[in-house]
């Protein structure tokens, strides 16, 4: 059946591919989106389905929608365990990302989350997979701020800043942890968050903040990254960036940075997840060293942590032989702070 969610996702994508070659970039979004306006116009356009939408995007993007509701198998431990000696003792190889993914699972057996990872993965439905084993470390230190905030832990307004296909903001549902969710984003990937949140949520009322000019009630709300000045202020209880200031210019990243300490309600809570990019290309063709250390933070919120991300870390050494020697040239940091 035709999904409303549906209809306003194809809206939003008829927007960005009308949208004007000086709004920011339009150029690289278009190439994506075009394709999948021709494909779903190919079939009768206003009967569209969510599972259509889902299908016809994930053939086209880099950054796919994320399904749920699979099949998930339980993960054979003792195989994969063996599968991961053989590889450290170099006697047979894994691929790299199942190796990375293995000392993720790893990881979260020996911090005692991997029951609830499996029980999310049965409960979701959902492979095995990185994304969600990094969302289930992040979210125990995200419950772990909010109790050191002394800030309850539902009904929440939270912002995620660059969510990527949407995970994290599933997982935030799952847990009844949200009262609203917003995500500002590359517009191209607004397109897949949204979709997953649709095809995985079936009560989600989505907003587009760029197409939609009536406010109405809405569990889900998108920006294009460049529309930062519609998001509210003096609104949210939580503020998220995992993974995506580490990709921005300079000015984009301290842009948000100034913002933050204005978008939170007292109490809030920014928490950030971000790794060194010592050599990062900016807008003009120059290079910055965008380290998370030395990022301008704003304003005088308390600091609750502020130090290595032990997962990312564990995972790039255990996917290796040998002991972890810290770099310089590339780290992963965690900084949670709240504002009062």
């Amino acid at each position: 059946m035709p999904n409303h969610n549906a209809q306003k996702i194809l809206l939003f994508a008829q927007y960005l591919a009308s949208a004007p070659d000086s709004c920011p970039v339009a150029g690289h979004w278009k190439k994506i989106v075009d394709p999948f306006l021709h494909e779903i116009k190919g079939s009768a356009f206003e009967n569209t389905t969510v599972e259509e939408l889902f299908d016809t995007w994930s053939s086209l993007s880099q950054e796919p929608p994320i399904r749920f509701g699979v099949r998930s198998k339980k993960l054979n431990w003792r195989r994969e365990k063996l599968k991961f000696w053989l590889h450290k003792n170099k006697i047979m190889p894994m691929p790299k990302a199942d190796a990375e993914l293995f000392a993720a699972v790893l990881f979260l057996k020996r911090h005692g989350l991997f029951n609830e990872y499996e029980r999310l993965r049965a409960r979701i439905g959902f492979n095995h997979a990185m994304p969600l084993a990094r969302h289930v470390y992040y979210l125990s230190l995200l419950k772990k701020y909010l109790s050191q905030a002394r800030m309850r832990g539902t009904g929440l307004n939270i912002l995620e800043i660059g969510a990527g296909s949407g995970g994290f903001a599933r997982m935030c549902h799952e847990y009844g942890m949200m009262s609203e969710y917003h995500i500002v984003d590359l517009p191209q990937i607004l397109l897949s968050s949204s979709i997953t949140i649709t095809q995985s949520v079936k009560d989600a009322r989505l907003t587009f903040h760029q197409t939609e000019s009536e406010e109405q009630p809405s569990s889900f709300h998108f920006y294009p990254n460049h529309n930062l000045k519609a998001v509210p202020r003096n609104y949210f209880d939580i503020v998220l960036n995992f993974n995506s200031f580490m990709e921005m210019t300079q000015s984009a990243r301290n842009e948000y940075l100034t913002e933050i300490p204005f978008l939170l309600k007292r109490p809030g809570l920014f928490m950030n997840v971000n790794r060194r990019q010592k050599e990062m290309l900016q807008e003009d063709g120059s290079m910055y060293d965008n380290n998370p250390l030395l990022y301008p933070y704003q304003g005088s919120g308390h600091v609750l942590e502020w130090g290595v991300d032990q997962m990312q870390e564990t995972i790039k050494t255990n996917s290796k032989k040998g002991m972890f020697v810290p770099s310089s040239e590339s780290f992963a940091i965690i900084r949670a702070e709240v504002f009062r």
